[in-house]
């Protein structure tokens, strides 16, 4: 059997709302506007520098990842 829960504050706030941007009417958190710029920047640069799709695939992924969560934790202390 399920039960219903309310929650008590929105869903936003439950992590530390940190500053957000709008994008296209929505609000966006900064930490995402920082991953998605260092990951196009580490694939323009590595893409261009080594023209290995694997190489810069994988970078892009770790730099996007570890931006994502490194920018959260800064930006949600505040």
């Amino acid at each position: 059997m399920t039960t219903l829960q309310y929650r008590r504050r929105p869903m936003s706030m439950r992590f530390g709302a940190g500053p957000s941007v709008t994008v296209a009417g929505a609000q966006w958190p900064v930490y995402k506007l920082i991953a998605v710029a260092a990951s196009l920047l580490t694939a323009i640069m590595v893409g261009a520098a080594t023209m290995n799709a694997e190489l810069t695939t994988w970078l892009v992924a770790v730099v996007a990842v570890s931006s994502w969560w490194g920018a959260r934790a800064v930006l949600g202390r505040r």
